[in-house]
């Protein structure tokens, strides 16, 4: 297969990206290029796993943003604790609606051409910026519920027939068939 570039979209949270780990670098392993977007706060997160990183959404989640909002929820319990936490999931919705209706990384997406967005399920803002761009998205529902291996597989099989992401349940059928095998 040729080798491919693959944004990986999660969540902005370190708890998010660690699940992508695990297929990106069976992907990686196969010659394909793995891309995680994010805020600053996670560059350091992505690389160390010897991935590429495109930053991006810097003024909306600057450089320790993600640091503060830790030290402020561990000093925190009970209904402060909540408080902050629902402030924390306002400011996150902001983020994305900058992100969705407004297409603040549509440029940094487009300059890098992926082949294929990775996008997290649980919000998948990710699938919803590649449709506006008319790139390939695959959720990582099916890839979390699987191996590291039929997960690489399964994005590799949308790679090479896209056609599967357009018949619900082709690919899922066409994963278990290849279990079989």
């Amino acid at each position: 297969m040729k080798a491919r570039t693959i944004l990986c979209y999660p969540m902005p949270e370190r708890g998010h990206f660690y699940p992508f780990f695990h297929v990106a670098k069976q992907l990686q392993s196969r010659g394909h290029r793995l891309v995680f977007l994010g805020p600053a706060d996670l560059r350091d997160h992505a690389v160390a796993e010897g991935f590429d990183f495109l930053c991006v959404l810097e003024d909306l989640l600057p450089q320790g943003y993600l640091e503060k909002r830790e030290a402020v929820l561990s000093g925190t319990s009970g209904i402060s604790r909540l408080r902050h936490l629902m402030r924390y999931q306002r400011e996150i919705t902001q983020v994305f609606e900058q992100t969705i209706l407004r297409g603040a990384t549509d440029a940094a997406i487009e300059k890098l051409s992926p082949d294929l967005i990775l996008a997290e399920a649980f919000a998948p803002v990710g699938a919803l910026v590649a449709h506006r761009l008319g790139i390939r998205a695959m959720k990582d529902r099916l890839v979390r519920e699987q191996s590291t291996d039929v997960g690489a597989d399964a994005i590799e099989m949308v790679l090479e027939q896209p056609d599967l992401l357009r018949t619900p349940g082709a690919l899922k059928a066409r994963v278990a068939g290849k279990r079989v095998h």
